[in-house]
């Protein structure tokens, strides 16, 4: 479910019931998340999606009027899709049950449901409540899974403000949203260098011919590529002479 440079979320049901419901035992900074989320949706700058199993866990009748509104609202815009469990999410859903329980740990069936289905259209990251409480520690609490999911590569993450997100939610390349870069999101030993550069201005650098890219501390990648933008300077000017004479 990739699509351009809208990031792509998949919500737990847990995650739709406590925004729903403005749940507030939740830290504040997982409030925030969903409620980022929630506006990237909004402004069409995000795509969400779920299982179908969700509409099945939201209990209608616990919620207030306003609160069926909001939920019809939001699964009634285009970029917001549920998504039946097929055959090929269920045969995957079983596979991952079983990957688990010969491990001596059990997986319930909506969860692996839910699993299977962001992994098989490719969620960026999936949100979920599951083994954020104080005492969670089960192994297969649904946190505890995050990038490996009996073999499958899957960011599970509780919610989180959009502008700081966590170390685990930042990739090799840069956070997962450009302008998230702050000094808290980047890795240890690119906090004290001084030469920390912006996500930015690092895929100007990388797009220069005239600049290729160095190895971090090497002054002999430094040299070279000031000598290869010498280079491509002399070149360029050489072919501007040649087309006035």
């Amino acid at each position: 479910m990739k699509t351009g440079k809208r990031r792509t979320f998949y919500w737990d049901a847990n995650v739709f019931i406590a925004w729903l419901k403005g749940e507030t035992c939740w830290p504040p900074s997982v409030i925030a998340g969903m409620n980022d989320v929630a506006r990237e949706v909004t402004e069409n700058r995000a795509i969400l999606f779920t299982s179908t199993l969700t509409s099945t866990e939201i209990l209608q009748g616990t919620l207030t009027s306003a609160q069926r509104t909001k939920l019809a609202e939001l699964l009634q815009r285009s970029n917001v899709n549920q998504i039946a469990a097929d055959s090929r999410i269920t045969d995957r859903a079983s596979a991952i049950r079983e990957y688990y329980n010969t491990r001596g740990n059990k997986i319930k069936t909506p969860d692996a449901i839910h699993l299977a289905t962001a992994i098989l259209y490719k969620a960026d990251e999936m949100q979920t409540m599951d083994g954020l409480a104080a005492k969670s520690n089960k192994k297969t609490e649904l946190l505890a899974l995050s990038g490996n999911v009996a073999g499958h590569n899957l960011l599970i993450v509780n919610p989180y403000p959009l502008h700081s997100p966590p170390q685990i939610a930042v990739t090799v390349t840069g956070p997962l949203f450009p302008e998230a870069i702050t000094i808290q999101a980047l890795a240890p030993n690119e906090q004290t260098d001084g030469s920390a550069k912006t996500q930015e201005g690092s895929h100007e650098r990388k797009t220069d011919s005239a600049h290729p890219p160095s190895v971090r501390g090497s002054n002999e990648g430094r040299a070279h590529g000031e000598a290869a933008g010498e280079i491509a300077l002399r070149t360029q000017a050489a072919k501007n002479r040649k087309k006035e004479g």
